[in-house]
């Protein structure tokens, strides 16, 4: 009688033993398994996201009121086109909870308890969402709108999330929203486009043009080579008040 061993050892006619073929079947059915986690990981990547940051802050409404949270008080940083979670006792058992919508809010200031006289704004911007106040200039005002969100620094400082947190885990690349707005002498709100690509000739031109300077401005601003988008909002802000 043969042993098991002796029999996946017979090749058949193809030239490949049973073990081969065995082999081979099993590294499909492990291939078949890490697509299908992928794929399940992939499904859930756009609704799955990290619970937003907890601060202390004040609420501005259309009304003209105002709400204040801080000492045992909590705010959840505003985020996409979201009503704003706020909090009474936070940190108790006697905590409550209530929402203020969206469309009643004029803006929202936060800070670090840690840091409080940091504090950052963030408006609610119609067909946009909330978007932090990064710059406001009595001739620019410069938003950024990060559809990842946004947290406050143990110093204060303000970061606009870029990419999709779940799949930067898995070094997965993801399409998302972090970009600057401005806002003309009209109102109008032009978006300028991704905070973090270079700073070209077009997005120098279009900021120029919104502020009203000139070509000759714009280009000696071109002239300066500045690769940061940031960089270069901070050297249009120094021209206009070299301007006053």
């Amino acid at each position: 009688m043969c042993k098991f061993e002796e029999i996946e050892g017979w090749r058949l006619s193809n030239g490949k033993t049973i073990r081969e073929i065995k082999n081979a079947v099993h590294e499909e059915v492990n291939l078949g398994r890490i697509y299908l986690i992928i794929s399940i990981l992939l499904a859930y990547m756009g609704t799955i996201s990290i619970q937003a940051q907890s601060c202390e802050g004040r609420v501005y409404l259309k009304n003209g009121t105002q709400q204040l949270y801080e000492s045992n008080d909590r705010i959840d940083l505003p985020r996409k086109k979201k009503d704003v979670q706020v909090y009474r006792n936070f940190f108790s058992r006697q905590c409550t909870s209530d929402v203020i919508p969206f469309a009643n809010i004029d803006s929202v200031v936060v800070w670090n308890a840690t840091s409080k006289q940091n504090v950052r704004t963030l408006v609610p911007l119609e067909n946009v969402g909330w978007c932090w106040l990064y710059v406001n200039h009595p001739r620019l005002q410069v938003y950024i709108y990060a559809s990842q969100d946004y947290s406050v620094t143990d110093m204060g400082g303000m970061k606009a999330w870029q990419g999709n947190t779940v799949a930067a885990m898995f070094l997965i690349p993801s399409k998302t929203a972090c970009d600057f707005y401005v806002r003309q002498t009209d109102g109008k709100l032009i978006c300028l486009g991704d905070t973090y690509k270079k700073c070209d000739k077009s997005f120098i031109r279009e900021l120029c043009h919104c502020v009203g300077l000139s070509q000759e401005w714009e280009k000696k601003l071109i002239g300066l080579d500045e690769h940061n988008r940031s960089s270069m909002i901070q050297r249009v802000i120094e021209v206009l008040d070299d301007k006053q």
